[in-house]
């Protein structure tokens, strides 16, 4: 398995690195682009620590017809 496979935590290991720790940020938004456009999607949840502070917040805010 290649770094460009996914293989990165293993390569660091094999050279002597520790392996990076996952870092929960409480959070998902994620983009995709293809050939016509981009999709956008995100989550609803906003959190202040371990409490929600609101279940329906907008994450992905209009900008211009062509800006999200």
């Amino acid at each position: 398995m290649s770094v460009a496979d996914g293989g990165r935590n293993l390569a660091l290991t094999q050279n002597g690195f520790k392996e990076p720790r996952h870092t929960s940020t409480g959070t998902t938004i994620v983009g995709v682009k293809f050939k016509d456009g981009v999709i956008l999607g995100a989550d609803t949840r906003a959190t202040a620590g371990t409490i929600v502070a609101d279940k329906n917040c907008e994450k992905i805010h209009y900008i211009a017809p062509n800006i999200w």
